[in-house]
């Protein structure tokens, strides 16, 4: 299971694919080194890995949904909006 921390990363991933680190922490007001932090906590518990062709990216490994995660299917996260995913993105 992973933190309340953690899952605010893994989200941000989810909806912001390849996003960077210093990206996600402006985002999320953390600093970049607690970004960094929850991402490798992540990365060792098989939710994000490093793509080969940007290896200081992270995105969320394939098949991994927002209820392995722990966010409940209600909550907006597990479906999110078509104009928020890369094939609702004009």
């Amino acid at each position: 299971m992973i933190t309340k921390a953690q899952m605010r990363v893994w989200v941000y991933l989810y909806l912001h694919p390849m996003a960077s680190v210093r990206v996600i922490a402006r985002d999320l007001d953390l600093t970049v080194a607690t970004v960094h932090y929850h991402l490798k906590n992540l990365e060792r518990q098989g939710y994000v890995t490093r793509p080969p062709q940007r290896p200081s990216a992270f995105v969320i490994v394939p098949g991994r949904r927002a209820a392995e995660v722990g966010i409940p299917p209600d909550d907006g996260f597990a479906q999110p909006a078509p104009a928020l995913t890369r094939e609702g993105a004009r």
